[in-house]
């Protein structure tokens, strides 16, 4: 006789995700007290605390289908190349631009359409935008992301788009097709 149930989760799973979460906290406590060693006795228990308000905020609710994990740790390295090359390349196009007699510039304000699905994806655009040289996030609507630029020139909107198709990939996340959001 053939059963429709979902299989239950495993224990193993949730044991790796406790495991996982206190090493992301862990190493999370280590970076904010710069390996300072002395500090490890509040950690103790700062740590397992945060581990717990995690699981009280986002439980774990077993893999999502069809979420490889090797294909989104891939996605996941291939982002961050992507944006460190895009950094590289904006900071020496803002060093360019001030370093000249009469800088290129034509500061102003670029819509971005969003095609994730509101939440952390958006968020997390939002925020890579920022940390870009020559842009700014201003505001993350329903529909669209507003960055102030140092030239409305630049083709900001094919890269935000370029940044989406990337968190989507490592978030496994799903885009609304070109021209809808």
């Amino acid at each position: 006789m053939m059963s429709n149930r979902v299989p239950p989760f495993r224990w193993w799973h949730r044991a790796a995700s406790l495991v996982r979460r206190m090493a992301v906290f862990a190493l999370l406590w280590w970076a904010l007290t710069e390996g300072d060693m002395t500090t490890w006795a509040y950690g103790g228990v700062v740590v397992p605390i945060a581990v717990a308000t995690s699981l009280a905020l986002a439980p774990y609710r077993g893999p999502r289908p069809g979420a490889g994990r090797l294909r989104r740790t891939w996605a996941l390295v291939r982002l961050a190349g992507w944006f460190l090359r895009r950094s590289l390349h904006g900071g020496l196009d803002v060093a360019r631009r001030s370093l000249t007699r009469r800088p290129d510039l034509d500061p102003g304000y670029v819509r971005c359409p969003m095609r994730l699905p509101p939440g952390a994806g958006r968020v997390a655009v939002a925020n890579l935008t920022n940390l870009m040289p020559g842009s700014l996030s201003v505001h993350l609507g329903t529909e669209e992301l507003v960055v102030h630029v140092l030239d409305v020139d630049l083709p900001v909107p094919a890269t935000v788009a370029d940044l989406e198709e990337r968190i989507a990939l490592v978030a496994a996340l799903p885009l609304a097709p070109p021209g809808r959001s």
